[in-house]
């Protein structure tokens, strides 16, 4: 028998198609967009230019290897699962490492051809100066080491579930923890005397590699750097050696339990009951949305999470007694991104769920056979989010700029945060105005429902933000000189509000003639 012949296979399969030579194009293609524009421009010292350059490509794309990793394996098994196929393969003489890793190389060789094809971009800053070739040696190996681990998650996490959706937003929630909760716990052990040095709990974080891939985090501790990729990488086989032993033993469970926390929430909560009671005459489709179980404590950990990504900078300089970042300027300045994709993926998330549930289950079929006319279910949908998602909304645009002011002071900064701030509320809802619409229609048109809110999130959020990003950064390089923020407020402003106008139209206009036709899909 050939050693690993569901791997064998299923290499020959994926390099043979033709999305693997395109998606190695579009990586390096959206990586250039971002980076041209900086490099042609007359900077005075190219070397601040090429180190601004290689920390703002080298956080993209540990962020993509993170997303990315947990996208292609947090289905791996659970479809399997699902469909019943899994127990077919265990009938052979495969083992469940066989398995496991046949599943992970099919769905990591796009993965890996993506990052191989923008680590020469990465390398651009080198030729600029600022930027040491060992430090890029480092930053790929932080990269490859994360998007092993995001795979490895997504796999383990996988064994252990049959829907999708669960599924992937449990291994993202999960990798989201392991980058933000051990240098939190490092803070809070030593809020006095902290320094990367002695930040232990921190080894199994992959933004912590990313920091100590850096020439200031390893000048000041090269061992915790291999330490920390040491440990990433144990955790990674960890991951892989128990999904081999889960998918094998899964195959004598039966499917989830019904969701009995969810009666035992409904029953505890009789004064929400009877506030929801009015819906049910009013719109049942917005009824109906706001009753998914085990919705609304999601959306306040996504608010806490923004709360907490917000307020945990000032509060550590406040009881250490100095205003010095924690890991730098890039910490601070690239945060809010962070805490920016994270609300977005939610949205899409909430934005695709009501309508991919409805085609799982039959219920869209039911509704349509009965007088409700579909511009009530859309309008239900969209009531429905925006009863649930504005106060967490408020919370999220509020956060940024009193984190800016208390960390850091009336500072320059904190006046472009100040300027900036009215254009950043007009963005996020036209963001989650367009999600919901672009959402609606993908969780109709897609057949897998991880893919609807993949598609959401990838084209209504992560491209316009590359295109903004590189079409800004040209006119920033063309004036030159100060006046950046009202360059910002009077170009991405407009843009990303005609950009969520686009989509909405469109959107609207494919749910016209995709409606009446969707219900007998499966999904």
């Amino acid at each position: 028998m050939t050693f690993l012949p569901i791997v064998h296979r299923e290499l020959l399969v994926r390099s043979r198609q033709a999305v693997t030579w395109r998606v190695r194009w579009a990586a390096v293609g959206l990586a250039s967009l971002l980076a041209l524009p900086i490099l042609l421009g007359n900077h005075p010292n190219p070397g601040v230019m090429g180190r601004q350059l290689f920390t703002m490509l080298s956080v993209l794309a540990l962020m993509y290897c993170l997303l990315e990793g947990a996208r292609q394996t947090a289905d791996c098994l659970s479809g399997e699962k699902r469909e019943g196929t899994l127990g077919l393969l265990f009938l052979t003489d495969l083992k469940g490492y066989d398995v496991v890793l046949g599943k992970l190389a099919a769905a990591s060789l796009n993965s890996f051809y993506s990052l191989l094809s923008i680590l020469p971009v990465l390398g651009l800053p080198v030729l600029a100066g600022g930027v040491a070739g060992a430090e890029l040696a480092r930053m790929a190996s932080v990269l490859v080491v994360s998007l092993c681990l995001a795979l490895s998650m997504g796999m383990c996490v996988s064994s252990h579930h049959r829907e999708e959706m669960k599924s992937l937003f449990t291994t993202l929630g999960l990798l989201l923890l392991l980058v933000a909760v051990p240098p939190l716990l490092d803070g809070l052990l030593r809020w006095r005397t902290f320094t990367p040095a002695t930040a232990w709990c921190s080894l199994a974080s992959p933004g912590f590699a990313w920091y100590m891939a850096s020439d200031a985090g390893y000048r000041a501790a090269p061992r915790l750097f291999w330490a920390s990729m040491v440990v990433l990488q144990t955790i990674s086989v960890g991951l892989l050696v128990w999904a081999a032993i889960r998918a094998q033993r899964g195959l004598r469970e039966g499917p989830d339990p019904p969701t009995a926390p969810a009666t035992r929430t409904r029953r505890a909560a009789p004064g929400r009951r009877a506030a929801r009671q009015p819906l049910l005459s009013q719109n049942p489709i917005r009824w109906l949305a706001r009753r998914q179980p085990g919705l609304r404590p999601w959306i306040w950990a996504v608010a806490g999470f923004v709360m907490l990504g917000a307020f945990a900078q000032p509060l550590f300089y406040f009881f250490r007694g100095t205003r010095a970042p924690l890991f730098g300027w890039g910490l601070f300045a690239y945060g809010p991104l962070i805490v920016h994709f994270s609300v977005r993926i939610f949205i899409a998330y909430l934005a695709c769920r009501f309508f991919v549930e409805a085609r799982r289950t039959g219920t869209l079929e039911l509704l349509l056979c009965t007088p409700l006319r579909r511009a009530d279910l859309l309008r239900g949908q969209r009531q429905a989010l925006r009863d649930v998602l504005l106060v967490p909304l408020l919370i999220a645009l509020l956060a940024q700029p009193i984190a800016a002011g208390v960390t850091l002071g009336l500072n320059s900064y904190s006046l472009q945060m100040a300027i900036l701030l009215p254009g950043r509320a007009l963005v996020l809802f036209a963001d989650a105005a367009a999600l919901t619409w672009f959402g609606a229609w993908a969780a109709l048109a897609s057949r897998r429902p991880g893919g609807a809110v993949a598609k959401t999130f990838l084209l209504v959020t992560v491209l316009p933000w590359i295109l903004h990003t590189a079409l800004l950064r040209t006119l920033l390089v063309m004036i030159g000189g100060p006046g950046s923020s009202w360059v910002l407020l009077f170009n991405l402003v407009p843009l990303s509000l005609f950009t969520d106008a686009a989509f909405m139209l469109w959107s609207r206009r494919r749910l016209r003639r995709l409606f009446p036709d969707c219900a007998g899909a499966t999904s």
